[in-house]
């Protein structure tokens, strides 16, 4: 039989392939929005509770602030009788917005991962001052391991820990630097290597000692303005200090070691790490590494570089997953400052997603907002504006899709986020030279299977999925 050109074209036009070998076999997907979550407004909680189910989220983040739900927070004296690992001691009212976020993604069928952290309360400090000055200044590791264990005895059933947010940034840990004899000294490091000592021993006392419990939550790029005491330490240069090693990897012995309390540090009883991977005001393009301190999604390796080292040195357990976190991209509009176009933030959460997806040893994918913040100068990451109106990269979260050239064929990677339940069917279509979509693949996707990898020689400017009412962007292959 003769073959047509037509036939040809058929025949070739989808082939589906099995992931690189590097890539991971699933990705899960965690979102974080603190101030709709913990707001005033329980009805916008329980609709954003609902999105975040709609849209596919597998995991519900959220930072458990201590000087919230810690009695006398102001004060700098600890309340007579007070036993803080005993979670009915604290006022109970300081618990509700935590147990409606709790009880709702768990009834919606999520998971819960809970960041315990400072600012922390006035009494638990080991500094001195106003408690403007104390809230995140040296937290005593003993009150701050008592604290998560309340959490975690109020929590039975939460299986998934942080210890502290962004430990390498001024905004909530000091000091970050302290003058020694060796000058100016990281101290943020050792500081927070004590919390987290402090916090599994914690978790253990309350019955959680088989919990994933994750490293770091660090935030990627370090500032050197402000005081040694509240500028930020660049992420290479704090994971460095936290396992204790100099910048060629080696042990710190001597006079370094012991300024450093790195004398005798022990292991940190972990089992994954946790960092923010954004790109500089999170308002670059994902494949931006930053400065060589710096640790964005395309420079992620320098983290796994000194996890390994540090695994060798006993500091941790080796070949621990990552995670990522908190990620996002602002947009312009509102921050007018570093924020990008809606429809740039939508790429780049395609694109970033892609990248996460391509690596093996990062296990998710974070969303930070569903909606932007209202103060000025905060965060506006959101997938919906303040006042709620969807932007373009709310429907690129829901339906990524990211495609590319390689010799010769069109690649298209994507991925159905609602589909976390139950089985469906999604379509890959192109957009040919008569200006119309055409069908390259329609794949079934469902629980773990939510990813869509193929090539084809379909010559189209954009391709897309479509997922029952749901459409994708539109990605032309780069």
């Amino acid at each position: 039989m003769k073959l047509t050109k037509t036939f040809l074209l058929t025949a070739l036009a989808a082939v589906a392939l099995t992931a690189p070998a590097h890539a991971s076999s699933n990705q899960e997907s965690i979102f974080q929005d603190d101030a709709t979550l913990f707001g005033d407004d329980a009805g916008k909680r329980e609709q954003a509770l609902d999105e975040m189910q709609a849209l596919g989220v597998d995991t519900v983040r959220a930072n458990v602030l201590w000087n919230r739900i810690a009695p006398d927070a102001t004060s700098s004296t600890k309340p007579s009788g007070f036993n803080a690992s005993d979670p009915d001691s604290y006022p109970a009212g300081n618990w509700a917005r935590l147990d409606a976020i709790v009880q709702g993604v768990q009834s919606r069928g999520m998971q819960v991962l809970l960041t315990p952290t400072g600012p922390g309360p006035g009494w638990a400090s080991e500094c001195s001052g106003n408690y403007e000055a104390r809230r995140i200044c040296k937290p005593s590791p003993a009150e701050f391991g008592a604290f998560f264990e309340a959490v975690a005895r109020r929590y039975p059933n939460v299986r998934r820990w942080s210890a502290w947010n962004e430990p390498n940034q001024g905004g909530w840990l000091t000091p970050q630097y302290e003058i020694t004899s060796k000058g100016a000294t990281p101290a943020a490091p050792h500081l927070y290597r004590k919390l987290v000592q402090a916090a599994t021993d914690g978790l253990s006392r309350a019955g959680h000692s088989e919990d994933q419990v994750l490293l770091g939550e660090t935030a990627p790029i370090g500032r050197t303005t402000g005081s040694l005491a509240t500028r930020s330490m660049p992420a290479v240069d704090f994971w460095r200090e936290l396992i204790c090693l100099d910048t060629k990897g080696r042990k710190l012995t001597g006079s370094n070691a012991s300024v450093r309390d790195c004398t005798s540090p022990g292991r940190m009883n972990v089992n994954g790490i946790a960092h923010h991977p954004y790109t500089k005001g999170a308002g670059k393009a994902p494949s931006d590494k930053g400065n060589s301190t710096d640790i964005t999604l395309a420079s992620i390796s320098r983290l796994y570089l000194w996890a390994d080292r540090g695994a060798r040195a006993g500091r941790i357990p080796s070949r621990l997953p990552v995670y990522n976190t908190e990620f996002g991209f602002q947009t312009n509009p509102p921050d007018k400052t570093v924020g990008v176009s809606q429809s740039a933030q939508a790429q780049y959460l395609n694109q970033a997603d892609y990248m996460s997806w391509r690596d093996s040893r990062l296990r998710s994918f974070a969303q930070y907002e569903l909606f932007d913040e209202r103060e000025t100068g905060a965060f506006q990451t959101g997938l919906r504006f303040e006042d709620g109106r969807a932007k373009t990269g709310l429907d690129a979260y829901r339906l990524p899709v990211w495609a590319f050239k390689r010799s010769g064929y069109n690649y298209v990677w994507a991925m159905v986020r609602p589909a976390r339940g139950a089985s469906q069917t999604a379509t890959v279509e192109y957009y040919d030279s008569s200006r119309k979509w055409k069908r390259v693949r329609t794949v079934t996707v469902g629980g773990s299977k939510r990813f869509i990898y193929l090539r084809t020689h379909a010559r189209g400017k954009y391709f897309r999925v479509v997922a029952g009412e749901r459409i994708s962007r539109k990605a032309a292959p780069k």
